[in-house]
């Protein structure tokens, strides 16, 4: 857990850096899934899909460049991440 909080100080510090949001999620056995096909909404339980790997957690970052970005996930422990960036639909 104090990696987490090294990295929020450290994002804090660097200009142009701001955490927008960001949770753990619990694990995908919990989760409920909506789709919709043919106007028909089907929810079920459980993950979205059957996967080894699940996403335990994510940030929202608003950061000047993905170098920065990478440069600050340094100091997370050593998981698997993915970053996408956000559409800007304004």
């Amino acid at each position: 857990m104090g990696q987490f909080g090294e990295f929020s100080a450290a994002c804090a510090a660097r200009e142009g850096v701001e955490i927008l949001a960001g949770e753990a999620l619990a694990s995908g056995d919990t989760a409920t899934v909506v789709k919709t096909r043919g106007g028909e909404r089907m929810i079920t339980d459980g993950p979205y899909a059957e996967a080894v790997e699940q996403l335990g957690g994510f940030y929202l970052i608003e950061a000047p460049d993905l170098d920065v970005l990478l440069d600050l996930l340094q100091s997370l422990p050593a998981y698997d991440l993915q970053i996408s960036p956000a559409v800007d639909v304004g």
